[in-house]
């Protein structure tokens, strides 16, 4: 378990959290309507289920699964930093081969512009 899904699960106290509550505390930059217009075609890094098939049901996010997106993205700035500053990231950072090439890949793209 990670030090984040520690601290989210202390803050939220609960496994699942309503989109609206994700939107505020960790999107507040998009409007409600175009939140929930990219978590209903699942644009996010990270899964949002709903209780229900009726467009109208509730959406959540899971907590566990909106940790392990919160530290990819930290991850993946960790590395951008290091890319740029040309400064070895932290050794707590370092991920498996796979997340190696994904967060190179982003890196890459973003900056090859």
């Amino acid at each position: 378990m990670s030090d984040l899904l520690t601290r989210l699960e202390a803050q939220f106290n609960a496994p699942l959290l309503p989109v609206e509550v994700v939107r505020a505390n960790f999107f507040p930059h998009l409007s409600e309507e175009v939140f929930n217009r990219r978590a209903r075609a699942n644009d996010f890094g990270f899964p949002v289920m709903s209780a229900d098939r009726s467009q109208k049901a509730a959406m959540f996010v899971h907590i566990e699964d909106l940790a392990a997106y919160l530290d990819t993205r930290r991850a993946v700035a960790t590395r951008e930093h290091a890319v740029l500053s040309s400064v070895r990231p932290p050794a707590i950072l370092e991920a498996s081969s796979h997340d190696n090439q994904v967060m190179n890949r982003i890196v890459h793209e973003r900056y090859r512009r």
